[in-house]
């Protein structure tokens, strides 16, 4: 059931920055994959976020909880 949602939320996440591409956007995105530990999807995702808003202040967060799995 879990992984169902969270697959789900996926798709949502992916049309929302392909229709309105904007940091928190990828940021929200970056975190779902982060949980769904698909680790360059994560870091992808937080790249364009960075490339959007680099001082949005949950970079630093995803950066660390990437950093843990590398």
């Amino acid at each position: 059931y879990e992984a169902n949602k969270t697959a789900q939320a996926a798709v949502y996440f992916e049309k929302s920055v392909a229709n309105y591409p904007n940091a928190q956007s990828y940021i929200n995105l970056s975190i779902l994959y982060l949980k769904q530990k698909r680790l360059t999807k994560a870091k992808d995702s937080l790249e364009q976020a960075r490339n959007l808003e680099p001082t949005h202040p949950k970079i630093p967060e995803i950066e660390t909880a990437l950093k843990n799995y590398f």
